[in-house]
């Protein structure tokens, strides 16, 4: 039977932990991170224009007297 050498156990354990740590460095660099201020101190995707068209409309007020709805007393 032949003996082990503990430091040697000893080293694997410790690179396996050090493998470890470095896997979860790796993760957390990819993850973003947590912010923890005051959300209402920036602006929401809500309170600006975007997405609502922001130019010129081809759409004149006759255009919206046509398209009124009978119920609306068009």
């Amino acid at each position: 039977m032949s003996e082990s050498d503990p430091r040697g156990e000893a080293s694997e354990a410790a690179d396996a932990v050090q493998a470890a740590g470095a896997a979860e460095t790796s993760d957390r660099r990819t993850r973003p991170a947590l912010v923890f201020d005051d959300p209402l101190t920036r602006p929401s995707r809500d309170d600006t224009d975007s997405g609502w068209g922001g130019g010129e409309s081809h759409r004149d007020e006759a255009w919206y007297r046509r398209e009124t709805p009978p119920h609306h007393g068009g």
